[in-house]
C-alpha cells in the first residue's frame, strides 16, 4: 500500500512540477527501483510481457549506441554524452522497472486518478496565476513561483505564461476529452461532475498560456479518438452513443455561444488571437513570431543539411548540428525532434525510434480489437499520440519528467499481455 501511494506521488510530481522536488523525487525513485529489484532476484523474474521487454531491449540500445557514436565526431565530446545518456539509457531503464508496477487494475485507476488530480492542479494554477498577473486576482503574482510571464514574446499576444507543467496537458487535455466522451472514468469510480470541471479548467488553461500545440491537441483530440475508436472496432452500447452525441453537441454549441459572446463584447480580438495561431506555421524569419517560428524555420533548414552530410547513421544523439546552435548549455537539442532524431542518428536511427513510436499504437489497437474488455485503455493513447505530436515542436522527451507520457502507455500494454496471454 505504501509503494502504491509513493508511485502515485511520483507521478503527480513528475505531471505537476516537472524539474521541481528533485530531493522527493530520486528519495521515491530509490525506494521503488530498490523494490522491484528485490522481487527480481526474488522470483527470477522481470514480469514483462516478450513484446514490451524486447520493446525496452530496443530503445535502450538505440540510445546507447547513438550517445556513444558521438564521440566519433569532432564538434560532440565526452560532456556532452554523459548529459544525454540519462535521457536515452538510464531513464529508459529505470522506467522498465517500474512497469510491472501496473499489473495490478487498482494502480492503473490510481494513476488515472492523478491525471484528473493533476490536470486540475496545473490548470487552476496557471488560471489564477494568469488572473494575479493582469490585476484581476487581488494576490501577488510572486506568489506564483513556478509560473513566469513572457513579455513581448509575439506581435500578436503581448503577454504568455510559461509553466513547465503546461507540457503534460498536452496528454491530460486529449485524455480527459477522450475519457469523458467514452465513460472511462466511472470504471475508476471518478464523479463525472469532477470530470467535466477538470476538462473545463484545462480547456481554459490551454487558452490561457497561449500555446499554439496545446491549441492544435485541443482541435486534434476529437479527431484522433474518432481514428482509434475505428481501429480498435470497440462496440459501444446505446447509452454511450447517446452520451456522445449529447456531449459532441454540447461542445459545438457551447463554443458557437461562447464565441458570439466574445465577439459581441469585444472581450477577445479574435483576429489578433487567430493571427497568432497561424503564426506558429510560418517558418519565415520575417514572420508574425519571428522570435519562436523563425528559430524553428532557420532550425529546419539547418538540419536538413546536417542529415544530407551523415544521412546513414547521423553523427550521434549529444551532438549538435554544425550549422545551427539552440543553446551553448545544451548544444545537441532542439525544438524540432523529429528533424534532430533525423540529423542525429540518420535514416536508420530515425526509422528505429519511429517504429518504437508506431509500436504502441499499433500493439495497442491489436490488444483492444482482441479483447474489449481493455477499450478503457483507449484515453491513454489518444493522449499519448497528441503528446507525440506536441513533440514536433519541443523536445519534450529530453527530460525524464515528461517521458512518462510515452512509457505510461507501454506499462498498459504490459498489463494487458500479461492478463490475457497475449
Amino acid at each position: 500500500m505504501i509503494l502504491k501511494w509513493l508511485g502515485a506521488l511520483l507521478f503527480f510530481l513528475m505531471m505537476a512540477t516537472p524539474f521541481e522536488f528533485y530531493a522527493i523525487k530520486i528519495f521515491i525513485m530509490i525506494v521503488l527501483v530498490s523494490y522491484r529489484l528485490y522481487v527480481i532476484v526474488r522470483k527470477r523474474k522481470l514480469d514483462l510481457s516478450r513484446s514490451v521487454f524486447f520493446w525496452f531491449i530496443i530503445f535502450i540500445l538505440f540510445g546507447l549506441f547513438f550517445s556513444l557514436w558521438s564521440l566519433m565526431f569532432s564538434f560532440s565530446n565526452i560532456e556532452f554524452v554523459l548529459k544525454i545518456l540519462p535521457v536515452y539509457f538510464v531513464w529508459p531503464l529505470f522506467y522498465m522497472l517500474l512497469v510491472p508496477y501496473l499489473l495490478n487494475l487498482s494502480i492503473v485507476g490510481m494513476l488515472n486518478k492523478m491525471m484528473v488530480y493533476a490536470s486540475i492542479f496545473i490548470s487552476s494554477y496557471l488560471t489564477l496565476a494568469f488572473l494575479s498577473l493582469i490585476g484581476l486576482l487581488p494576490i501577488p503574482f510572486e506568489l506564483f513561483s513556478l509560473a513566469k510571464p513572457i513579455l513581448g514574446r509575439s506581435e500578436s499576444v503581448e503577454v504568455q505564461l510559461f509553466m513547465p507543467a503546461v507540457t503534460s496537458l498536452l496528454f491530460l487535455n486529449p485524455f480527459l476529452f477522450s475519457s469523458l466522451l467514452l465513460g472511462v472514468y466511472k470504471k475508476y469510480n471518478i464523479s463525472q461532475g469532477l470530470m467535466l470541471f477538470a476538462f473545463f479548467v484545462t480547456t481554459v488553461a490551454v487558452i490561457v498560456t497561449g500555446r499554439r500545440s496545446l491549441m492544435l491537441n485541443v482541435l486534434l483530440a476529437p479527431i484522433i479518438l474518432l481514428i482509434l475508436l475505428k481501429l480498435s472496432k470497440i462496440k459501444l452500447d446505446v447509452k454511450t452513443k447517446k452520451a456522445l452525441k449529447k456531449f459532441i453537441v454540447s461542445l459545438v454549441f457551447g463554443g458557437i455561444i461562447l464565441y458570439g459572446y466574445l465577439v459581441y463584447s469585444g472581450l477577445v480580438d479574435l483576429g489578433v488571437f487567430w493571427d497568432f495561431f497561424i503564426s506558429g506555421f510560418d517558418f519565415s524569419s520575417d514572420g508574425k513570431d519571428a522570435a519562436s517560428s523563425g528559430i524553428r524555420g532557420e532550425q529546419f533548414t539547418a538540419m536538413i543539411q546536417s542529415w544530407l552530410d551523415y544521412p546513414i547513421l547521423g553523427t550521434g544523439l549529444a551532438s549538435p548540428s554544425e550549422y545551427v546552435i539552440r543553446s551553448e548549455e545544451t548544444p545537441w537539442m532542439y525544438e524540432l525532434s523529429y528533424l534532430a532524431w533525423l540529423f542525429q542518428t540518420g535514416i536508420i536511427g530515425f526509422t528505429v525510434i519511429m517504429s518504437l513510436f508506431a509500436w504502441l499504437f499499433v500493439k495497442g489497437i491489436s490488444v483492444i480489437r482482441k479483447n474489449n474488455k481493455f477499450s478503457y485503455m483507449l484515453p491513454i493513447f489518444v493522449g499519448c499520440f497528441t503528446f507525440l505530436v506536441g513533440c514536433a515542436s519541443n523536445p519534450y522527451l529530453q527530460a525524464f519528467d515528461h517521458m512518462w507520457a510515452v512509457f505510461l502507455p507501454v506499462g498498459l500494454i504490459n498489463y494487458c499481455n500479461k492478463n490475457q496471454n497475449i
